[in-house]
């Protein structure tokens, strides 16, 4: 994916989450201290709530966000599996500082001068 892919996907993605959420603010939120047992259910009963609410199949995506820490792939964010949930686990991933630092140096002049996204790769 190039850089410019990357300012797009953002823009689009800054775009939807104001869209779904003008009036509902994010908030960080956490579990009472459970068993992996207990999470599960809890966990199962959230996807289920979003299927519904969505009126979505089954069988639906799972977006996270994840890295490896000693070669090992490790889930550091559950982001979901509403319809929109992609753009949002692709919006917390494009976070990380690197990716911000490219975008800001190679593009941010250029949208502010009003040139096309497309001048660098």
């Amino acid at each position: 994916m190039t850089t410019v892919d990357y300012c797009e996907l953002i823009l689009k993605t800054i775009e939807l989450l104001h869209d779904e959420n003008k009036s509902v603010p994010w908030e960080w939120a956490h579990t009472d201290a459970l068993t992996d047992a207990e999470h599960l259910s809890n966990f199962k009963e959230t996807l289920e709530k979003t299927r519904a609410f969505f009126n979505s199949p089954e069988k639906t995506e799972l977006n996270f966000i994840t890295t490896k820490i000693h070669g090992e792939d490790l889930t550091i964010a559950q982001v979901g599996n509403s319809p929109n949930a992609y753009f949002r686990a692709k919006y917390l991933a494009l976070l990380q500082p690197q990716i911000l630092e490219i975008i800001l140096k190679e593009h941010l002049a250029a949208y502010k001068k009003g040139e096309s996204n497309n001048a660098a790769t």
